[in-house]
């Protein structure tokens, strides 16, 4: 009996020790001490408000990375590819993208050093998450009050109210269900269903603006790995 004890407590011990923490990452408001950098993004954002294609050129880098395709560097690509001045797509994600705020890049060599020329939104897109190697599957709960439901509709009973918590999604065949996702919280508490339009994915849309020779321009803007 005793040993049956000692085996059970261990067990319990080791699943502990391989659980994740729970993480949130609430969008950070927090003012640029770069005072040209803090310029920039006001300006950007009044450019965004005012949908104003001919002006968000001028804060583009013209060798800005679009994609991972062969060729897809280039202002010349960005327009054709996002079209501003007759489509919504580009003020959406931007608006997105700066909703959650940002942060200076790591150093690549090491990540406890920041890069004074580079700066990433969303801010978490810099951040690394213990245990954890494939972001494909990272989901950020976007809002403060997300339901997440035992089925995939809003009559099915609710499992629990999420705030910007970081969620796994799992891996099943019926990966999208009518809009929404199969997820559960990283420490493995809670399962369920959230609205695909409510979850922001680790490899959706990210911008980077870069500074060089003392002007700051947006240099990539880029989804998926």
């Amino acid at each position: 009996m005793k040993k049956t004890i000692i085996l059970i407590l261990l067990l319990f011990f080791c699943t502990l020790g391989n659980a994740q923490n729970r993480i949130q990452f609430v969008p950070i408001t927090d003012s640029i001490p770069d005072i040209s950098l803090q310029k920039f993004i006001d300006t950007l954002k009044v450019v965004i408000k005012r949908k104003d294609h001919k002006k968000i050129y001028k804060l583009i880098d013209v060798n800005i990375l679009n994609g991972f395709e062969l060729q897809s560097e280039g202002i010349k690509n960005f327009k054709q590819i996002w079209q501003p001045y007759k489509k919504d797509e580009l003020w959406n994600v931007l608006s997105k993208i700066l909703s959650y705020g940002g942060q200076y890049v790591s150093n690549a060599e090491n990540r406890k050093t920041k890069s004074k020329n580079s700066f990433v939104y969303p801010y978490f897109f810099d951040i690394e998450i213990e245990n954890q190697q494939n972001y494909f599957d990272l989901y950020v709960v976007d809002g403060t009050n997300v339901n997440m439901h035992m089925d995939a509709n809003t009559d099915s009973k609710r499992i629990t109210t999420l705030g910007y918590e970081v969620v796994k999604e799992i891996d099943t065949t019926e990966k999208y269900k009518n809009g929404w996702i199969l997820v559960q919280t990283l420490d493995g508490s809670y399962r369920g269903y959230i609205k695909n339009e409510l979850l922001y994915n680790f490899i959706d849309y990210r911008m980077f603006i870069s500074r060089k020779k003392g002007i700051w321009k947006i240099n990539i803007l880029v989804a998926g790995d």
